[in-house]
């Protein structure tokens, strides 16, 4: 059985920081926009990477991708660093439910090659 990595691990940390972005001078922190959570800024995350390269993945192009102010996907990742260790997150849960699909209903040698044909084609994409 593949282990559960869907869970939160209790020891991780979300790296947040208040949103003070209210032009009238106003100290209050912001709501999150509604409809937008970290699934969400994950996701437009990983396709603007997949588009455009990781190397070219900053919190104000992906802001401008979700129509908000930068500082605002600070209530959902903790900055850059937060966001890319989300997507390598989102990249495991992503290639362990493809492996799991690959090797259902198989054993041996036709479970192993399942996987590997799994994971190439994850690989290359």
């Amino acid at each position: 059985m593949a282990p559960d990595i869907t869970r939160t691990s209790s020891c991780r940390s979300w790296l947040t920081r208040p949103s003070f972005g209210s032009y009238n001078g106003s100290r209050e922190r912001s709501m999150p926009r509604r409809g937008l959570d970290r699934a969400a800024v994950v996701a437009a995350a990983a396709a603007l990477a997949d588009a455009e390269g990781l190397e070219h993945l900053t919190l104000a192009r992906l802001a401008e991708r979700l129509e908000v102010r930068t500082p605002s996907l600070y209530n959902h990742v903790g900055g850059l660093k937060g966001l890319r260790r989300e997507l390598a997150v989102h990249g495991l849960r992503e290639l362990a439910r493809r492996l799991e699909r690959a090797a259902v209903g198989k054993a041996g040698d036709d479970a192993l090659v399942a996987l590997a044909h799994a994971y190439r084609d994850f690989a290359r994409e």
